[in-house]
């Protein structure tokens, strides 16, 4: 992400939302929407794939939220792993760039770009983040987008299959890893 993004929040925003869409939410959607293509249920598609695409979403944007806060014997990865691999494709950092000072966006966007980020840096990065409410905020987008996943599921009739479906959303929000 350049430089032009990174002077405007809302095209950053944009951009790590479209990038979600096209990696998990894509995935996830198409799994909904080939259960349904098999199932020759055609009336399904599309709240499947609106289910699905929400889902993904929002699972990603968790996963990031559990990247940077999550605890690492209950995520079983790495913690801290986006900002050692330099990724501003991350909930987190995107919301938090938009409260931060002039100064704090420019320490972690250093610290994003160092050629090796040390456990000492992510420490740091996080602390500069937790300055912000990106946390809750990046948390509030993902249950944005579980509704939505949830509505899409109001549209198909009611029975064990949606149940299950409505099952893994709810896994999907309150998961630890």
């Amino acid at each position: 992400m350049g430089p032009r993004l990174l002077g405007n929040w809302e095209a950053l925003y944009n951009t790590y939302v479209k990038m979600i869409s096209l990696k998990t939410a894509a995935l996830i959607r198409t799994a909904a929407v080939f259960g349904a293509m098999s199932a020759n249920a055609q009336h399904c598609i599309k709240p499947l794939s609106d289910y699905g695409t929400y889902l993904g979403l929002a699972f990603q944007v968790l996963d990031d939220i559990l990247d940077i806060f999550g605890d690492v014997r209950k995520f079983g990865k790495e913690i801290g792993k986006d900002i050692k691999e330099h990724k501003l494709g991350n909930a987190v950092v995107v919301m938090a760039l938009r409260e931060l000072s002039d100064k704090d966006r420019e320490e972690l966007l250093s610290i994003l770009g160092r050629v090796t980020v040390t456990n000492d840096d992510v420490k740091r990065a996080v602390e500069i983040i937790s300055k912000t409410n990106a946390r809750d905020n990046a948390l509030k987008m993902a249950m944005e987008f579980a509704e939505k996943s949830e509505r899409a599921l109001s549209e198909l009739s009611k029975n064990e299959f949606v149940d299950d479906l409505r099952e893994i959303l709810r896994f999907t929000v309150t998961r630890e890893f």
